[in-house]
């Protein structure tokens, strides 16, 4: 593998991870405030609310993966066209 190879691999990697982390981010704090009255009505300790999050975190991930990894694509290939790098 070549140093470019693995310069642009890296590149769309991190951005995808980026994006990807955002939309988790955002996703996970809509739907808590989505769902704060149920858990606050119900009496739902705070460690059964953290484990929740944490059991569906991999289908939020999966949910927005392929929006995250367009996203990143977008980012990182407007990164190399600003300086000038997909002549190489």
């Amino acid at each position: 593998m070549s140093v470019l190879d693995r310069y642009v691999i890296r590149s769309l990697v991190l951005r995808i991870l980026t994006a990807s982390g955002a939309f988790l981010t955002v996703s996970v704090v809509v739907d808590l405030f989505e769902r704060l009255d149920t858990f606050i009505d119900n009496d739902v300790p705070w460690l059964l609310v953290a484990q929740y999050y944490t059991a569906t975190l991999p289908y939020l991930f999966m949910l927005t993966l392929p929006i995250a990894a367009l996203i990143g694509v977008l980012f990182s290939l407007g990164g190399m066209a600003r300086r000038n790098e997909l002549i190489a």
